[in-house]
C-alpha cells in the first residue's frame, strides 16, 4: 500500500480519546489547564490544542478532527496539523492510548510548523510544568539544618550562621 494511503487509512481509523481519569481540568476562556494527579504536572493547552483535545472523544477520526478544526478556525487544516497536535498530547500523557508515532514521523515537524505559520493559525501547543506535591510544599528544615531564610525552618528562625534554630 502506498505511503499516502497508509496515512489516509490511519487518519480514518485512529479514534483518539482524551484522558479523563486522575486529572483536574480548569477552563479559562478558550484555553484549558489540565493538572495530572499521577505525575503532579500542570499542562496549559492553547486555544488550538484545546479544540483538538476536546474533540478527542474516541469517536472522531483524525480526518474528522481536521474538518472540525478547519470550520472552527475558518482555515484549511489538514491531517499533518492534527498529527502534530496528537504527538504533543501524547508526550504530555493526555491521551488514553498511545498514538502510532511512526505515522507522525513521516511528517516533517518543521514543514508542518512553517506551513501553518504562513496562514497565521496558532499552532497546537502544550506548555507543561512540574509542581510540588503537598508533602513537598509543606516540608521544612529541622534544627541545625543549613538554611538561607526563616521560611525554610520549621521553627521559623534561620540564624545568621545559616542554621535552623
Amino acid at each position: 500500500m502506498p505511503l499516502d494511503q497508509v496515512d489516509q487509512t490511519a487518519s480514518n481509523n485512529l479514534l483518539p480519546k482524551s484522558r479523563d481519569n486522575e486529572i483536574v481540568i480548569q477552563e479559562v476562556e478558550n484555553e484549558v489547564l489540565v493538572y495530572d494527579l499521577k505525575t503532579d504536572k500542570a499542562h496549559h493547552l492553547n486555544k488550538t490544542m484545546t479544540e483538538v483535545w476536546k474533540n478527542c472523544d474516541g469517536k472522531t477520526s483524525v480526518r474528522q478532527l481536521s474538518e472540525k478544526l478547519s470550520k472552527k478556525l475558518n482555515e484549511k487544516i489538514e491531517g499533518d496539523f492534527i498529527w502534530l497536535a496528537l504527538d504533543e498530547l501524547e508526550k504530555a500523557n493526555l491521551l488514553e492510548e498511545k498514538v502510532d508515532s511512526k505515522i507522525f514521523s513521516k511528517f516533517s515537524r518543521r514543514k508542518v510548523l512553517f506551513k501553518y505559520a504562513s496562514i497565521a493559525v496558532a499552532l497546537p501547543a502544550v506548555m507543561s510544568l512540574i509542581t510540588s506535591t503537598a508533602a513537598q510544599a509543606g516540608s521544612c528544615l529541622g534544627n541545625n539544618a543549613n538554611c538561607t531564610q526563616n521560611a525554610q525552618c520549621c521553627s521559623g528562625n534561620c540564624e545568621s550562621e545559616g542554621f535552623c534554630n
